[in-house]
């Protein structure tokens, strides 16, 4: 990952703070359980799951006024995930073995004001947009292909708000 944080950067930006990241999750799960007394009542499963995360945030506070406060930003996540897994149920000779890989991205925009309107009375308004997308790259059961999924979704979201602050 790589972070960079500057503040007082202008009379009018208090902080510019940027990060980027990789991250890796490695997640192995083995079971192994025997229901009876006969050979055929087994239950195991194996999973190896693989998933890389990139992603980035940029997010910037700035004072344009001495009554304001003004928060923008963005934020970016892909995340990619490989797994395997085998499954032998009772009274199976036959283990199922699935392969999937799917990927997943997020990106969001933000910005919140707030304004002074009095010593003891501030103004909030705000807002969100989000885009994700969800897609399926490959899945396959005991080597034959199964039907690919894809999903999306993007919103937008907003909000306002009094705050009264009667004393310290």
């Amino acid at each position: 990952s790589a972070f960079y944080e500057g503040t007082d950067l202008t009379p009018w930006m208090d902080r510019l703070s940027v990060d980027l990241y990789r991250q890796t999750t490695d997640r192995l799960f083995n079971t192994y359980a025997i229901l009876g007394p006969a050979p055929l009542l087994r239950l195991q499963t194996d999973s190896e799951d693989r998933q890389l995360t990139w992603g980035a945030n940029l997010r910037a506070e700035m004072r344009l006024s001495d009554r304001s406060r003004t928060v923008v930003g963005l934020e970016y996540e892909d995340d990619r995930l490989t797994t395997d897994k085998f499954t032998l149920v009772p009274m199976s000779v036959t283990p199922v073995i699935r392969h999937d890989r799917a990927k997943i991205t997020t990106f969001s925009v933000f910005a919140q004001h707030e304004i002074d309107l009095r010593p003891d009375l501030t103004f909030n308004l705000g807002g969100r947009w989000y885009d994700v997308s969800a897609k399926q790259r490959a899945s396959v059961t005991n080597g034959e292909a199964n039907p690919l999924a894809s999903n999306g979704d993007s919103l937008g979201m907003f909000s306002t708000g009094l705050v009264w602050t009667p004393a310290e």
